[in-house]
């Protein structure tokens, strides 16, 4: 069951709306949501983290959901976000996946969503994610956590966007923590190369290529959660 949103305190002044799934006793995975997205982004399934052992924790980034924006923000103030929600939650040690943050759905997605048009006519997505969506328990979760990303207005998806065009603050090649990147070899909104490109340019990282597209990941999530529980 989802626990009450809380507010986490940054040391800059700001607020982050932060939520749990899963088993509390769990390892601490610490899930960033994609662009749009927010703390409800998560699994369709919460059974998928307790089973394996994870408690996951989700929070609004900047601009989304209950998170104040953060104007000039880079990718790597990621990093001290994420450092604020573990002190919040006196978690030492944890896992950390992404998902997506490339794809520029804005409200379009949640249009589209609504009127059961999958992700708009601008994106010729593969039947996978066609059929991922036209699942009720995924569409739901992808309505929820689309609504509270964009109540605020589309700024957090503006900020993302150019973040990703700028500086990233740090180097993938400086990355030593055992790392997977997955990507889907028919992905048509953050393309196959760019998973390619992350995993020849972080040192060691493992790369899982998955036949499908945008939303493939989300049909291996035991495999994943459990590779991120064993830490």
């Amino acid at each position: 069951m989802q626990q009450d949103t809380r507010m986490v305190p940054c040391p800059d002044g700001r607020e982050l709306a932060v939520c749990e799934w899963g088993d509390p006793a769990g390892a601490p995975v610490m899930e960033l949501h994609g662009t749009p997205g927010s703390r409800l982004s998560r699994h369709h399934d919460e059974g998928a983290y307790r089973r394996a052992g994870v408690r996951a924790i989700t929070y609004d980034r900047p601009g989304y959901g209950r998170s104040p924006r953060q104007p000039g923000r880079t990718v790597a103030s990621a990093a001290l976000d994420v450092a604020a929600v573990a002190d919040a939650l006196a978690i030492d040690t944890f896992a950390v996946v992404g998902w997506s943050g490339g794809g520029p759905h804005d409200r379009e997605l949640l249009e589209a969503l609504e009127s059961g048009e999958g992700l708009g006519s601008g994106y010729e997505l593969p039947d996978s994610d066609r059929e991922s969506i036209a699942a009720p328990d995924r569409r739901r979760v992808l309505l929820e956590a689309t609504r509270e990303a964009l109540a605020p207005g589309g700024w957090g998806s503006v900020d993302d966007d150019v973040a990703f065009t700028q500086p990233w603050g740090f180097d993938p090649a400086a990355i030593t923590v055992p790392t997977q990147i997955w990507f889907g070899e028919e992905d048509t909104l953050v393309p196959a190369h760019h998973g390619r490109w992350l995993a020849d340019d972080i040192p060691g990282a493992q790369r899982r290529v998955l036949r499908e597209g945008h939303l493939a990941a989300d049909e291996y999530v035991q495999e994943l959660y459990s590779w991120l529980a064993a830490g």
